[in-house]
């Protein structure tokens, strides 16, 4: 075995470990209430890799839409563990385990949107031939537990993601492509002074022991034709250059002004929500007491402290969390807003806001007023 494979070894044996205990506390011990009774996995089988990848791919966490367990330890359902014609792990995951990675990850280029977005986007920089080799090829998630949606995981969970760090520091890859630039590029460890966005929303830069690392939204996410063919033009130009460290947002402004020109004038327009926004209104005033300030499309509530809540049918309906005073320089901004970026609220409108939340990512109204419950609680800690 060598060194390189010996330490894949150990890292997935300290890795499955971990999350594995962490899940069976949660079914141990409910009054924590941890949530991580969820089933787990990496993505690409990392017994192919064969010394310095040329990119890591590095995603949010695996969907599930089923809503599975990690176990039904004393009932009659079939979780993770139970399922042994399908992971053969009776007793929990091991490293070995692990290590193989996703088993529907073969078929990526047929059943998977996000493959099909992400290769048309490189294929559109002149790099797709990045995603063929499997040698030099690595695509992982951030967080391993699966979950319906990315603002699902659990708080719990945010304390593993140094064992995805921990990948990238063994593999130290050529390069890293995050997708999502909140979820994963804002919660890897930066060099200090290197973060810096090239295209707003669109696409940042920054490095991770001088490693490039480069952020995109997740292309499980919608893309106009003329954004995949932006990003990826940029893409190929960054990843061909020896020192992309040196490209300022202004270099991309001039050298890819047409096709930003064509993405502003092709942008999505935005999707409306089946949010109710009348119940929602009704619901959030007997959450948190009547608006203090009422437009026609727009209502602010006092959420805690000095911070508002506001509801708005705006820009296809959204929720913004921000300052009552409105002011731009938000207090104790790098706590609060990982806190709502964990819970999938990735989408502000400008530095008035901590965060916002689209109401599409909603399934009904029951589900906002859950989520928000569970922030303020949250927050109302940090506070104190």
């Amino acid at each position: 075995m060598n060194d390189l494979k010996s330490k894949l070894k150990k890292w997935a044996d300290k890795t499955a470990k971990a999350y594995h205990e962490l899940a069976m506390e949660s079914v141990e011990k409910p009054e924590l209430k941890l949530g991580c009774n969820l089933p787990f996995y990496t993505q690409s089988d990392l017994n192919t890799i064969d010394g310095q990848p040329e990119l890591l791919i590095l995603a949010i966490n695996p969907a599930d839409i089923y809503d599975t367990k990690y176990t039904y330890k004393g009932s009659d359902g079939k979780g993770q563990i139970e399922n042994t014609e399908y992971w053969h792990i009776p007793n929990g995951m091991t490293g070995d385990k692990l290590l193989n990675g996703n088993p529907v990850y073969p078929q990526r280029d047929k059943k998977w949107l996000l493959w099909q977005r992400l290769s048309r986007i490189l294929k559109d920089g002149g790099v797709d031939n990045l995603l063929l080799d499997e040698r030099k090829l690595v695509y992982t998630n951030i967080i391993y537990y699966a979950t319906k949606k990315a603002g699902d995981i659990p708080h719990a969970a945010w304390n593993l993601k140094k064992h995805s760090i921990g990948l990238i520091k063994l593999l130290q890859p050529k390069r890293i492509l995050c997708l999502s630039i909140p979820l994963c590029f804002n919660n890897l460890p930066l060099d200090e002074g290197s973060a810096k966005t090239l295209i707003p929303k669109k696409l940042t830069f920054g490095q991770m022991d001088g490693i490039p690392v480069y952020g995109i939204p997740h292309t499980a996410s919608r893309y106009a034709k003329e954004e995949m063919e932006l990003v990826g033009a940029c893409l190929g130009y960054l990843f061909k250059l020896d020192n992309p460290e040196s490209v300022t947002a202004e270099i991309i402004a001039e050298k890819f002004a047409d096709k930003i020109a064509a993405f502003k004038s092709k942008k999505l327009v935005p999707k409306q929500s089946h949010i109710d926004f009348e119940k929602l209104r009704t619901r959030l005033a007997e959450k948190f007491g009547e608006p203090y300030y009422v437009n026609s499309k727009t209502v602010r509530y006092h959420f805690t402290g000095h911070v508002q809540l506001t509801a708005t049918t705006a820009d296809g309906g959204y929720l913004g969390i921000g300052a009552k005073s409105n002011s731009k320089d938000l207090p104790d901004r790098e706590i609060y807003t990982p806190l709502l970026n964990v819970h999938g609220w990735n989408c502000r409108k400008s530095d008035a806001w901590y965060e916002c939340k689209r109401f599409r990512s909603y399934n009904n109204i029951d589900h906002i007023i859950e989520e928000l419950e569970e922030i303020q609680k949250a927050w109302i800690k940090l506070y104190v």
